[in-house]
């Protein structure tokens, strides 16, 4: 199997420094859609289907984006060292500043618990989504894993 490189390039207007660093990269259910986690407090989607064109910006984490992933093709979960997890909306344009939503449907914060890894499962039968998280203490320490259960929707 021949594998295909396509590098992604950002938006000079986004990395003018060039220091961004995609941290988390994941499909959208129907595969049409990247969603991209940075280390810059964002969230970028890319639309596959059109030479991987920038799609939205999402920002609302006051740290690096560990992780991000679709709950299906019109959700997507966000966790990051800021001790939270986000639930945004990826068709939202509607709270758009400058061409980025910064208002995540719910936000669920977790006191002295960065979350560096993240697990998301959604039951079929009740739709339910399902979180484990894993992290560490707050003060740069990560140490043994600590779980954290949560259902979402």
């Amino acid at each position: 199997m021949k594998i295909e490189e396509i590098p992604i390039y950002f938006n000079t207007s986004i990395d003018n420094d060039n220091s961004i660093t995609p941290l988390s990269v994941n499909w959208s259910p129907s595969a049409d859609t990247l969603l991209v986690g940075l280390s810059n407090n964002m969230c970028l989607t890319v639309d596959t289907r059109k030479n991987l064109q920038f799609k939205q910006s999402f920002s609302s984490h006051q740290r690096s984006i560990f992780g991000a992933t679709f709950v299906d093709n019109n959700q997507f979960i966000s966790w990051s060292s800021d001790c939270s997890i986000r639930l945004w909306d990826a068709n939202d344009t509607s709270n758009e500043t400058n061409g980025t939503n910064t208002k995540p449907i719910k936000i669920y914060e977790i006191q002295n618990f960065p979350i560096l890894t993240a697990a998301v499962d959604i039951n079929p039968t009740t739709n339910k989504v399902r979180v484990a998280c894993a992290g560490g203490q707050s003060n740069n320490f990560v140490g043994s894993p600590v779980y954290f259960y949560k259902s979402f929707i």
